[in-house]
C-alpha cells in the first residue's frame, strides 16, 4: 500500500468519525428551558395601516413624482 492511498484512507476515516460524532450529538436531547415573560394585552394589537404606511404625498416625494 503506497503512502498516498494510506493518507487518503486516514483522512476518510477521520472525516467519517467526525461526521458520526456530529450525528450522535444531534440525537442527544436538547436542554429544556422555560422563560416566563409578562406582557401588556395592548402589545397584542395589530397596528392600523395608517400608522404603518406614510401619507400618499410622502410616497410621491419619495418616488420623485412631485410637480
Amino acid at each position: 500500500m503506497n503512502v498516498g492511498r494510506r493518507v487518503r484512507l486516514l483522512l476518510a476515516l477521520l472525516i467519517f468519525l467526525i461526521s458520526l460524532a456530529f450525528l450522535l450529538w444531534g440525537f442527544l436531547p436538547s436542554v429544556r428551558e422555560r422563560r416566563i415573560r409578562r406582557f401588556d394585552p395592548g402589545e397584542l394589537q395589530i397596528p392600523t395601516p395608517a400608522a404603518v404606511l406614510p401619507e400618499p404625498a410622502a410616497w410621491s416625494a419619495v418616488l420623485g413624482l412631485t410637480s
